[in-house]
């Protein structure tokens, strides 16, 4: 039940590509995550490695 509630939250207010990334560090680690600044950062560095960097302010929804 919670995943659906966070699906629909996400339909209805998409990330950005890189506050979606942010997320990952943020909640994606078992032994606690970054927080909020550090994850920004961290998603930058990886969205710049992947090739994704110019696409960083745009709706995650816009990738395919």
């Amino acid at each position: 039940m919670t995943i659906f509630a966070l699906g629909l939250n996400h339909q209805t207010a998409p990330l950005t590509v890189r506050e979606n990334v942010a997320v990952g560090a943020m909640f994606g680690q078992r032994d606690g995550g970054l927080s909020i600044r550090p994850a920004l950062a961290k998603a930058d560095e990886v969205l710049d490695f992947v090739g994704l960097g110019p696409r960083r302010t745009a709706p995650v929804t816009t990738l395919t």
